[in-house]
C-alpha cells in the first residue's frame, strides 16, 4: 500500500514539475504585467478576452466602442461602492473617537449626525438601528468590530473591482493605440502580435493553474496518507503512540495562532491571484506553521549538537 502510494505522489510532482518547467520556459518576464492583466481578464472578463482575440482590423474599431462602454459602467460602479466604503470607514473613525465621557453627548447627538453622514448610504436604516442597540459605551466595541469584519469584506470587493477595472482600461489602451496606426500593413501586425500575446499569456495561465491544482493534489494526497498512518499507527500501540498525539495537537495549535494572527487584508498579488481574505488568512496560517516548525527543528538540530558537543567535553 505504502509502496502504491508512493510512487503516485512522486508521479503527480514529476507532472507538476513538468508544467512548471513548461511556463517557466515559456514565459516572457519582460511582459509580466500584461501577463497579470489576461489572467485577470481571463477569470473576469473571458468574453472581453475573445473579442479581442477575434477582432480584425474592421472590426477593432466596434469591439473597442462596445467595451469601452462597459468599462464606463464599471468606473461608475466603482465610484458609487467607494462612496458606500468611505462612509463606512468614516462611521467606525467616529465611532473609535468615542470615550466613555463622550459617548453619551454623542448618542444624543446621533439622530443629526447620522442625517448629515448617511444622506447618500445605501445601508443607512441597517447602521442607524445598529448603533440604537448599543445600550452604553462598553457595547460599542463589540459594535465597532462589527462594522470592521463588514468593511473589510466592502473593501476587499471594491479592490477586486479596482483591479478589474484598470486591467480592462490597460487592454482598451493597446487596442486604441493600434486602431489608431495609419498604415494597414502595420496596423494587421500590431493586432496580430498583441492577440499572439492573449493567446499565449491565455494559455500560459491554465497551464499555471494546472500545475497549481497538481500541487494541491500532492499537499492533500500527503497530509492524508500522513494521516491515515498516524492513526493506525496509534490504534495498533497506542500506549507508545501518546507523543505522536501531543505533536499533532500541537500543530493544530500553532496553525489556530498563525490563522488567529493572520491579516484578511487583500495584497496586490492576491487580488491578481483572486485569493479572498478568508483564503488569506488560511494561507497565513499555514505559512506561520511552517516557519514555526522548520526553525523549530533547525533550533532542535543546533541543540542536538551542542549538547553532544558539551557531553564529549565532559
Amino acid at each position: 500500500m505504502r509502496r502504491i502510494t508512493n510512487i503516485v505522489i512522486f508521479a503527480v510532482g514529476i507532472i507538476t514539475c513538468l508544467l512548471t518547467l513548461w511556463f517557466v520556459v515559456g514565459f516572457d518576464q519582460k511582459k509580466s504585467d500584461k501577463f497579470d492583466e489576461v489572467c485577470v481578464l481571463k477569470e473576469n472578463n473571458p468574453e472581453m478576452l475573445a473579442a479581442f482575440k477575434s477582432a480584425t482590423p474592421e472590426t477593432l474599431p466596434t469591439t473597442i466602442a462596445t467595451y469601452q462602454t462597459k468599462a464606463d459602467t464599471m468606473n461608475a460602479q466603482l465610484k458609487a461602492a467607494q462612496l458606500q466604503k468611505d462612509i463606512l470607514y468614516t462611521y467606525i473613525c467616529q465611532l473609535e473617537e468615542q470615550t466613555e465621557e463622550t459617548f453619551p453627548a454623542f448618542q444624543q447627538d446621533f439622530d443629526h449626525y447620522s442625517k448629515v453622514l448617511f444622506a447618500q448610504c445605501d445601508n443607512a436604516e441597517k447602521y442607524i438601528n445598529g448603533f440604537r442597540k448599543v445600550k452604553n459605551f462598553k457595547g460599542l466595541e463589540k459594535y465597532i468590530e462589527s462594522l470592521k469584519k463588514e468593511y473589510a469584506g466592502i473593501k476587499n470587493d471594491y479592490l477586486v473591482q479596482k483591479e478589474n477595472l484598470k486591467v480592462t482600461n490597460s487592454i482598451l489602451a493597446q487596442a486604441n493605440a493600434i486602431n489608431d496606426i495609419v498604415s494597414t500593413s502595420k496596423k494587421e501586425t500590431e493586432l496580430k502580435n498583441f492577440q499572439d500575446d492573449l493567446d499565449s499569456f491565455s494559455k500560459g495561465s491554465t497551464t499555471l493553474n494546472i500545475a497549481i491544482i497538481f500541487v494541491y493534489i500532492i499537499v492533500l494526497l500527503t497530509i492524508g496518507l500522513l494521516l491515515f498512518f498516524s492513526i493506525m499507527n496509534i490504534a495498533g500501540n497506542f500506549k507508545e503512540s501518546y507523543k505522536g498525539l501531543l505533536g499533532l495537537v500541537a500543530l493544530v495549535v500553532i496553525f489556530l495562532i498563525g490563522y488567529a494572527i493572520s491579516s484578511p487584508e487583500l495584497t496586490d498579488s492576491a487580488i491578481k491571484m483572486h485569493v479572498s481574505g478568508q483564503q488569506l488568512k488560511w494561507i497565513g496560517g499555514g505559512m506561520f506553521t511552517f516557519y514555526v516548525v522548520f526553525f523549530g527543528a533547525i533550533l532542535a538540530i543546533v541543540g542536538t549538537i551542542i549538547m553532544n558537543a558539551v557531553k564529549k567535553a565532559k
